[in-house]
């Protein structure tokens, strides 16, 4: 049974420059006939709240769902986005998203039932099968984040594994998630990947 406690609300962060792809915005890409934006959307449909953070798309979403800002001044990096996005956060809990996640469903779930079960934790972050911290596949309790961010000053430029040494952390393993959730598309052949595992 799920331990979820909502309400909770989704950033997906779509601000990045797509440099190994041309420049591109990847949140349009095709994957099963979807565009990679929608899927993670739809990974966070259930969100009480959903803001994107980085260039406007130009896909069509319901207006009422989905709010869209933007850094100032942009291109200031996935920290800057989410400081950017927590402004139009009421909610207790945020799950944050990269925006080239197209297998992240099931993930946010998974997340929020880890950290609604431990109360003096201020994030669950997966780590992939190298070890390493996914901070833009997390969720967050909004206090904390809102506090680790104002205690790194000037967000624009940050790291976002930085932002991660001012919380306290639970990990989650790759081998606790869903195949492929943390798999995001940085090239073209990682979108031809993307596209043949879907296929399977």
């Amino acid at each position: 049974m799920s331990t979820r406690q909502p309400p909770y609300a989704a950033v997906v962060l779509t601000g990045g420059h797509a440099a190994r792809m041309g420049g591109i915005d990847k949140t349009t890409l095709q994957v099963d006939g979807e565009t990679v934006l929608a899927r993670v959307l739809s990974a966070v449909d259930d969100a009480s709240e959903i803001v994107v953070a980085g260039r406007r798309s130009q896909l069509e979403f319901d207006a009422g769902r989905v709010k869209w800002v933007c850094e100032t001044p942009p291109s200031g990096g996935p920290v800057a986005g989410i400081d950017a996005a927590l402004a139009c956060v009421r909610s207790p809990v945020v799950v944050v998203l990269a925006g080239d996640l197209p297998f992240v469903a099931g993930l946010p779930g998974i997340l929020l039932d880890a950290l609604s079960v431990v109360a003096d934790a201020d994030a669950v972050v997966p780590q992939d099968v190298g070890g390493r911290w996914q901070p833009l596949a997390a969720a967050y309790r909004t206090g904390a984040l809102r506090a680790a961010l104002r205690s790194m000053g000037d967000a624009h430029g940050q790291s976002a594994r930085t932002l991660l040494t001012h919380l306290r952390l639970i990990g989650i393993s790759a081998a606790e998630l869903p195949d492929n959730s943390l798999f995001d598309i940085d090239t073209q052949s990682d979108l031809e990947a993307a596209q043949k595992t879907n296929d399977k």
